[in-house]
């Protein structure tokens, strides 16, 4: 059976807000169910009255908690419906399939044995903001077309403000169109921070990729987009500096997997390695403005800032690991 648990531990403030798309930045900008009826989760159970589970059984709604407490879960949460929004901070394995129209905000997700957050099939306008993805079993945060049909692809979603961490395979992106990826801190995951394939528009911007493994993030099967003003740490393998920021097709490598036109520019690497001579697009693909910050100072700005706040004692393990 598997296991998840939700940690909500709320901060009131967000519970009186009602965000708009302008509050978003990317390709996912959205409403979401900010403008919807409010559903309230009154039971920490992991089904039946009142719970998160009967709450997203529905599109159009708005839900938020009204006690904190640990929800464990025995398994996936599934939203199908449109127009939702969950606010509030916690953990769960949640699947986003085919749905439009979608925020989630200050949740806390870990613990999953498989995916703790995933995004599949045709999802659109779908935003992931301010949230800690941490200790996933497979990917703390996976978006990827559906496998049993694969021109079924999400598209426009935006990730933004998160904290993805102390996982095996952060995150994977395949099969997916306009994806926005903006001041989000990957740490100590050992490979795929992110990891995008077959990805038609991508907008990689203000990220910070920390203390990865095997490598930091690769680009691959014909992906297009932009990697621009992200801050490269270091490598727990201090072998592979060189292995931050891989596009495939540039090595010798299977000329089946190799990345579309890719722009990097405004990359900041603290082992002072050149990753922008990576680039092989001059101008930047289109896409939607992202208010950034100055690269040197963004590990200071998101460690203040990214991931579901307040932080918890996990999370901020995370956060000042070395």
């Amino acid at each position: 059976m598997s296991i998840c648990r939700i940690w909500i531990s709320f901060v009131l403030l967000w519970f009186g807000l009602r965000a708009h798309a302008a509050d978003f930045e990317g390709f996912g900008a959205t409403v979401g169910g900010d403008r919807s009826p409010v559903v309230t989760v009154t039971s920490l159970e992991d089904s039946g009255p009142g719970t998160l589970r009967e709450a997203l059984q529905a599109g159009r709604r708005r839900v938020v908690f009204k006690q904190g407490g640990v929800i464990t879960l025995k398994k996936a949460l599934i939203i199908k419906g449109p127009n939702v929004t969950a606010d509030g901070e916690g953990a769960a394995g949640l699947v986003l399939r085919g749905a439009p129209d979608v925020i989630l905000r200050h949740l806390r997700v870990r613990d999953s044995a498989d995916d703790n957050i995933r995004i599949i099939g045709k999802c659109r306008r779908v935003v992931i903001d301010h949230c800690s993805s941490t200790h996933a079993g497979d990917g703390a945060l996976d978006i990827t077309h559906d496998y049993k049909n694969p021109a079924d692809r999400p598209a426009e979603i935006t990730i933004s403000w998160c904290l993805i961490g102390d996982t095996k395979k952060a995150m994977l992106i395949g099969g997916a169109d306009k994806v926005s990826l903006h001041h989000n801190l990957f740490l100590g995951n050992e490979q795929r921070s992110p990891q995008l394939h077959d990805v038609r528009g991508f907008d990689l911007r203000n990220n910070v990729i920390d203390r990865w493994g095997i490598y930091g993030t690769r680009v691959r099967a014909g992906s297009t987009g932009n990697i621009v003003n992200n801050w490269f740490g270091l490598s727990t393998n201090k072998k592979l500096p060189e292995l931050a920021l891989i596009l495939e097709g540039q090595t010798g490598d299977n000329p089946n997997a190799a990345a579309g036109l890719v722009h990097a520019s405004g990359n900041l690497s603290i082992t002072k390695i050149n990753l922008d001579r990576l680039s092989t697009a001059p101008n930047p693909a289109a896409a939607p403005r992202v208010a950034v910050s100055p690269v040197a100072q963004l590990r200071a700005i998101l460690n203040k800032s990214a991931g579901a706040r307040p932080l918890d004692k996990v999370d901020q393990a995370i956060l000042t690991a070395h």
